[in-house]
């Protein structure tokens, strides 16, 4: 009896309803883009990856904003009274959301010049992807705040609603295409998203009806920092998380690049699973950063999270990973089963390397981000020189991974030693110097 009253407690802490549905929403997201790789066959596929890959590539933005958020949210809440808070963060909302209108605007001039690079059939798809993004950012804010708080209820609501709302569009649209005897697989996308930030964004009510206080200088500097940082932190996992799709978009044919869609999501299994842990600890880790043991002990615990996720998916592609492809796919991407386990393993290493760049953010050292971005530009131009072969594509990214790992990994011991110090045998702080 007490282990079943202990596993119905785990079950019901927010914490585990956040996990859960944010682990239905990555196995859902995965099986709707199996069904359409699956029924859409790799050339109408390549299409609808092609704009799921922009607008993923777009939410380095989002992302960005909501960590920032988090980031200030975790770092101001205990330091100020509830509705001192509650309206300095509505004030930085406010006006991040102003500067994503204008962005969006401006970002309308490029959507001819973008429909031609990637081959899309219609303007229309980025023009509506684009519109979206203001609302979008809006629901990031909110989330990150919910994300400071770890008020992981609300948190789980959104998520779990966003992707509702998607499928619900998405799927509908490709009905209609296909009684129209159209193809609209990449406008389904493009406006499952697009409704799903519009709807969520007007109903998503984080921070409550308060006043808008003008921050302080210290605190916009602070928020200016921790976003620019991010931003470009953002960019680069873009870079170095999707950059590949699109290469192999530009340089193949709709088929092959149809194919390497398909390994990208399997592939990518492992990085947005990793994705939850570092959402869920990254509050933690920033509140923990005071105490040098605490702060070990959850960074520790975050990457065997990270390394069990993704050692599970290797091996599974390892053992099942014809069957796998077989049957959600179908025999026509059986071809994809000799480089699935070396593109499981660069996200892997990814996956990792991330984890160690968000664990110096909460430590306010920014140099690590740098240093992927450096990375990410090189390995796209290196991917870009081998791009006579998809298995050349893929094996470039386990070189430049690795190598990305290992240097992070010595400069995180470096950081910690230098820059830790013992106190009183138990606790430790962070140095001054």
């Amino acid at each position: 009896m007490k282990i079943l009253s202990s596993i119905r407690s785990l079950l019901t802490r927010p914490e585990s309803l956040f996990f859960l549905v944010i682990l239905f929403v990555n196995a859902g997201n995965y099986g709707v883009n199996l069904l359409l790789g699956r029924f859409l066959g790799p050339a109408s596929y390549a299409e609808a990856g092609a704009v799921a890959t922009i607008i993923l590539t777009l939410s380095f933005i989002s992302i960005s904003v909501q960590m920032c958020f988090a980031r200030i949210t975790a770092e101001m809440d205990g330091q100020e009274a509830e509705q001192d808070l509650k309206a300095v963060l509505r004030s930085f909302m406010r006006r991040i959301v102003s500067v994503s209108v204008f962005a969006s605007i401006l970002a309308l001039f490029t959507v001819p010049t973008l429909t031609d690079l990637f081959k899309l059939q219609s303007s229309a798809i980025l023009a509506i992807v684009f519109l979206s993004m203001p609302f979008y950012i809006s629901m990031s804010a909110k989330r990150g705040i919910a994300q400071g708080l770890e008020n992981f209820q609300d948190l789980a609501r959104s998520f779990g609603l966003e992707f509702l709302i998607r499928v619900g569009v998405t799927l509908a649209i490709l009905f209609l295409g296909s009684q129209l005897h159209l193809d609209l697989s990449g406008l389904a996308i493009a406006g499952g998203y697009s409704l799903a930030f519009v709807w969520l964004s007007g109903m998503t009510k984080l921070i409550g009806n308060t006043k808008v206080a003008l921050p302080s200088k210290a605190s916009k500097r602070f928020f200016l920092k921790v976003f620019a940082g991010l931003l470009i932190y953002e960019f680069c996992q873009v870079v170095l998380n999707h950059s590949d799709v699109l290469l192999v978009k530009h340089y193949f044919d709709s088929q092959e690049a149809g194919l390497y869609n398909a390994l990208a999501l399997i592939g990518r299994m492992v990085f947005y699973a990793s994705w939850i842990v570092v959402m869920m600890y990254f509050p933690k880790i920033i509140k923990a950063k005071e105490n040098r043991s605490q702060f070990l002990l959850l960074c520790a615990k975050v990457l065997a999270m990270v390394a069990a996720i993704g050692l599970g998916i290797i091996i599974g592609s390892q053992l099942f990973g014809e069957a796998i492809i077989s049957l959600v796919f179908g025999a026509e991407y059986l071809g994809l089963v000799q480089y699935l386990v070396a593109y499981a393993c660069a996200t892997l290493l990814f996956a990792l390397a991330n984890a160690l760049v968000y664990f110096f953010v909460s430590l306010n050292d920014y140099r690590p981000i740098f240093l992927a971005l450096a990375f990410g530009i090189v390995q796209v131009v290196a991917m870009s020189y081998v791009a006579d072969s998809i298995l050349n594509i893929v094996y470039c990214q386990v070189y430049f991974m690795s190598a990305l790992l290992l240097i992070l990994t010595c400069y995180f011991i470096f950081f910690i030693s230098k820059n830790y110090q013992r106190e009183n045998c138990h606790s430790f702080a962070v140095s001054s110097k």
